[in-house]
Formats: structure tokens, C-alpha cells, sequence
């Protein structure tokens, strides 16, 4: 039996509902309105919670769930912010499909999304093989719950 390649595919386990999650320790959510340079020279706007910070760079957490590293001297404005509505998985995979594609499969659970991303087209007899990890990885997610 063929197996799949480990190289084949990343896999991504997004937390849909870790905003919601941490909020109840923290007591609410916050995140400020970032203004920055980005790497073309254009201007930015997002918002995003400061998570951490050191002398040249912070570190921010998108309301999607993901981390994103700026180099300080880029910010150019921050202003505080009540902060974002954290996101649905069904919103996070929608998201995760735009950005990736058609090499993009998924698994949607109530807090979790579990994804596949190929790094290249399969034959429609893999796709099979493909699902069968998806699964796995959701089963272990359950699990973990």
C-alpha cells in the first residue's frame, strides 16, 4: 500500500474559538487599531492584540487566530480598541480556502478547523489517502478536547 508523502501537505489546526477561550480568563478581549509600513512600502491598517515585545520586534494576534511578527520601527500608529469579534470555524476554513485554494482541504468541527494544505496537485486516487489523515487529525483534535 502507497502511503502518502510526508512532504506532501502541511497540516493546520486553527483554534476558531481560542479568542473566546482566553476572553474568559482575561475578562474581555482587546486589541488595538496597528497602523504600519509593510515590506512593498505601502501603508497597513489592522487590528490586533499585542501579545509580546522586545526591542525591535512585537509580536500580534490577528482575530483569526494567527501570530504575525512586525519589526517595530514599521508601526507608525496604534490606537486602542474595544477589540475584534473572534471568528467562526465555518469563518476561519472560508478564509483558509480563499487563501490557499483548491490544494486546500478541510475539517470542520465546533471550535476547531483541521486542514490539509498540498504542496501539490493529487490524482483523484489519492484523495482518498488525503481524507484519511484529515480524519485521523480530527479524531486526535476530539481527543484533545
Amino acid at each position: 500500500m502507497r502511503s502518502i508523502p510526508s512532504s506532501s501537505f502541511i497540516v493546520i489546526v486553527a483554534c476558531a474559538a481560542c479568542n473566546a477561550f482566553f476572553a474568559g480568563f482575561s475578562g474581555s478581549l482587546s486589541a488595538d487599531e496597528f497602523t504600519l509600513i509593510n515590506q512593498k512600502g505601502e501603508e497597513e491598517h489592522f487590528e490586533a492584540e499585542l501579545v509580546g515585545s522586545d526591542k525591535q520586534w512585537h509580536a500580534l494576534a490577528m482575530a483569526d487566530g494567527r501570530y504575525r511578527i512586525v519589526p517595530q520601527a514599521a508601526v507608525r500608529a496604534r490606537v486602542p480598541k474595544a477589540g475584534p469579534t473572534p471568528m467562526s470555524a465555518k469563518d476561519v476554513a472560508a478564509e483558509l480556502k480563499l487563501e490557499y485554494g483548491e490544494q486546500f482541504r478541510v475539517d470542520v468541527l465546533d471550535t476547531y478547523v483541521v486542514g490539509l494544505v498540498l504542496s501539490t496537485p493529487l490524482p483523484k486516487t489519492s484523495e482518498a489517502r488525503v481524507k484519511k489523515v484529515l480524519d485521523k487529525a480530527t479524531t486526535f483534535m476530539k481527543q484533545v478536547e
